[in-house]
């Protein structure tokens, strides 16, 4: 970012725009001081997994209809995000970590030799929507 100004979704500091999301650009430095702070970002969110909702008819409901029981339903997997400063601000689709490579977080190594220590890296779903699912249907015994 060094040098580069007016890029599009860059919040970076300008005496007139105090913030603290990209540092000022310098075309002197060959590189940014405390970069790898710049990858952290808030992960809250308050997201919806499930809503199900149904109703079961009563007999007096369906009279002489020759149903016995009748029962209508929705179902809804994922429908919305209500509060996420990452998707907010534009910065990804689904704030809910996943993992990365097939199915287990990705593991790396933190040190060298007998003292080296495990560690994960979570990768946040930026680009992959999540899968929503609405389900609609009856149930109906004669």
């Amino acid at each position: 970012m060094n040098s580069r100004v007016e890029q599009f979704k860059v919040d970076y500091w300008t005496p007139t725009n105090p913030t603290n999301d990209f540092p000022q650009p310098d075309a002197g430095k060959d590189a940014l001081t405390y970069t790898s702070t710049l990858t952290y970002r808030d992960g809250s969110f308050i997201k919806v997994r499930t809503i199900d909702l149904g109703y079961t008819f009563t007999r007096k409901m369906l009279g002489k209809s020759g149903i016995q029981s009748l029962r209508a339903y929705v179902s809804a997997q994922n429908p919305f995000i209500l509060w996420s400063p990452l998707v907010s601000q534009g910065l990804g689709l689904d704030p809910e970590g996943n993992t990365g490579n097939g199915g287990g977080a990705a593991i790396s190594t933190q040190g060298g030799g007998a003292t080296a220590v495990p560690g994960r890296a979570i990768v946040v779903n930026m680009g992959v929507p999540p899968t929503r699912q609405f389900i609609f249907g009856v149930n109906v015994r004669f």
